[in-house]
């Protein structure tokens, strides 16, 4: 009897060490990583946390285990720049200017558009050939600004259909005086047009812009016939080319003191001539008489009146619809 009573209290003893051990072993539902799941005992050691409650076996406390997330700004997307259409007309206008300046013709030629030497009736080599014969120095170029132009009463307003961008340029041409023989320099403030060709940006020969082929509506007046062929728009002015035929026995002059070359209507504008005097001769024709009004326009005249009379009221010579 006395041997099973000292092997009891042992028994007893390593049951009840068994008990404690299974008990700590046991996580606690409801905490652990923080965020009210249990995926893990988080026991601290060392500094406690300042938001750690006494009790509950050193853990944080679940009514301030979830962490406050700070406010942040809304993202803000940057708007992305428009790509300058006119860049590649700007570097163009450089290019062509240092040509220029350096004397390399044949370069500046082959940088002169298509569409322009078409409406001069000219191929490149025959740019070069006018450049060099032109005895010029060309310097102090400057390119102020690129601008895209658009007729809006032919292409849409603000579509670019026609390709064109005119560039804003500063420079200088020194030249011999014919009549003393010393150099003389001249300042040019121009817009230079140019034609997007094949993805290339090109100088328009002479500054024309385009033209306008007309429907050749022939008029007759005191031994003069005139019929208009064509509008073309430079950077500076309009040109009408008309066929004037005279076949009357006596020359014709037109243009003179007391008359108004002509008289352009572009809606509700009117805008006169550049005056210029011409004279036909007796018995022939003539097909490429010009009529210029200056300006840059962004729209054709719609109409024409050729030869007023300034000091008294009686009606124009010729009078034609050009269409606008």
């Amino acid at each position: 009897m006395k041997k099973r009573l000292t092997i009891l209290p042992v028994t007893i003893l390593i049951a009840a060490l068994l008990s404690a051990c299974q008990t700590a072993a046991t996580p606690t539902p409801g905490f652990g990583n923080g965020f009210g799941n249990s995926a893990g005992g988080a026991f601290f050691s060392g500094t406690r946390p300042a938001n750690f409650t006494p009790g509950a076996r050193g853990m944080l406390n679940r009514a301030t285990a979830t962490p406050t997330l700070e406010p942040t700004e809304a993202a803000t997307s940057t708007p992305t720049p428009t790509p300058d259409p006119t860049a590649g007309a700007v570097k163009t206008a450089q290019d062509y200017a240092a040509a220029l300046q350096n004397g390399d013709f044949s370069t500046a030629s082959k940088l002169v558009s298509a569409f322009s030497l078409m409406v001069a009736k000219m191929t490149a080599s025959d740019a070069a050939d006018a450049l060099a014969q032109q005895k010029v120095k060309w310097s102090g170029f400057q390119v102020k600004e690129g601008q895209v132009f658009n007729d809006p009463t032919r292409y849409g307003s603000g579509v670019l259909r026609d390709q064109t961008a005119l560039v804003h340029v500063l420079y200088q041409l020194t030249s011999p005086d014919p009549k003393t023989g010393k150099d003389v320099t001249e300042a040019k403030d121009e817009l230079w047009p140019f034609r997007l060709e094949n993805k290339q940006w090109l100088y328009n020969w002479n500054n024309v812009i385009d033209f306008k082929t007309l429907g050749f509506d022939s008029q007759f007046t005191a031994g003069l016939t005139m019929t208009p062929l064509q509008m073309t728009r430079y950077s500076d002015r309009i040109s009408l080319t008309v066929l004037a035929q005279n076949s009357s026995n006596e020359s014709i002059v037109i243009g003179q003191t007391n008359q108004i070359l002509a008289t352009f209507y572009f809606g509700d504008q009117k805008v006169d001539a550049t005056p210029t005097r011409y004279v036909f001769e007796r018995m022939r024709s003539y097909p490429g008489v010009t009529i210029d009004v200056k300006g840059l326009f962004t729209s054709y005249p719609e109409s024409v009146e050729i030869v007023k009379y300034k000091d008294y009221k009686v009606a124009p010579w010729f009078n034609f619809t050009l269409g606008g």
